[in-house]
């Protein structure tokens, strides 16, 4: 098995962080792959590829690691996660904020600041404002480390190791609750805290609150290309009650070869108003509002509208 550590860089440069961790990777005594993610950030990877001792070089080029942000970069690593023994990175403000999670995500206690390593399972690490130096010795099977930096020398240049593209990984997607986009709206995405991109409308209210205050969490999205991809939908239906009224708004359903995924009702006897909540899968807006205007047209219904 191997090392993976997590590269530090602004896309146009390597920081020098990532060659003292190197130097501390190296101690783990396995193969040592460096991951770059980033957008535009080929520059950061090649100068990666030229320090000494690295075996590989992963690069992981898209929007969404733009801004090294921790969830989605902790994501990426989870998926990384299953080829290597450790997962390392320097002990910069980046590091910190990102190995916490991999480590919840991994389910594996984090060994932080290290200084030095003893062994590929012990190692030294400061505390008390480092006027102690403690030995730690992990047993889990995978370790995820950050690495005091001044504590290493930075390896030098003299490698010349392969580059490899890199997938985004595995990150979850969600449709937003608030806004609920159907196809073909306009969407955006938004990387949430743990829960990885949240699609919404784009001109849906929450998003721009949300983006005014975290701009850098934004990222543009689009619907896929592949056709067949149902989206589940909240209906809700009133009517004045009658024999056959479940029968006939269920025939409209199967006209439109929609499945129903479930359906509530209850029945205001004073009124005489009867009142649905269907849960269907639709393929696009387009479908959607026409099952809503078919809906509105069935006898003795009042209203037929989506419910959010």
């Amino acid at each position: 098995m191997t090392t993976l550590l997590l590269a530090e860089h602004d896309n146009a440069t390597l920081k020098e962080a990532t060659a003292r961790a190197l130097t501390a990777a190296k101690k783990l005594g396995a193969d040592v792959h460096i991951l770059v993610a980033g957008q535009g950030c080929r520059p950061a990877a090649e100068a990666a590829a030229k320090l000494d001792g690295v075996k590989k070089v992963l690069l992981a080029d898209a929007s969404i690691y733009e801004h090294m942000l921790p969830e989605p970069l902790a994501l990426l690593l989870q998926s990384l996660a299953g080829s290597y023994d450790a997962l390392v990175a320097p002990s910069t403000s980046c590091g910190k904020n990102v190995m916490p999670r991999v480590a919840a995500l991994l389910d594996v206690m984090q060994i932080s600041d290290l200084m030095g390593v003893i062994s590929p399972d012990t190692f030294e690490r400061p505390i008390f404002a480092g006027n102690v130096i403690e030995t730690v010795r992990s047993k889990d099977a995978k370790k995820v480390i950050t690495v005091r930096t001044t504590a290493f020398q930075a390896s030098a240049p003299g490698g010349a190791a392969p580059i490899e593209i890199e997938g985004v990984g595995d990150l979850p997607t969600t449709l937003a609750r608030c806004c609920a986009p159907l196809r073909p709206q306009p969407i955006t995405g938004y990387v949430t805290l743990g829960r990885g991109v949240t699609v919404h409308r784009s001109d849906c209210a929450s998003l721009q609150r949300m983006s005014a205050l975290k701009p850098e969490r934004v990222l543009k999205v689009e619907w896929s290309s592949a056709q067949g991809g149902a989206l589940n939908v909240e209906l809700s239906v009133s009517a004045y009650d009658r024999r056959g009224l479940l029968r006939d708004l269920t025939d409209v359903l199967a006209l439109e070869r929609l499945s129903i995924d479930a359906v509530t009702s209850r029945t205001d006897h004073d009124s005489g108003i009867a009142y649905f909540a269907l849960s269907v899968a639709v393929n696009d807006l387009e479908q959607f509002a026409r099952v809503l205007r078919r809906l509105a047209g069935v006898p003795n219904v009042i209203e037929a509208r989506r419910r959010l």
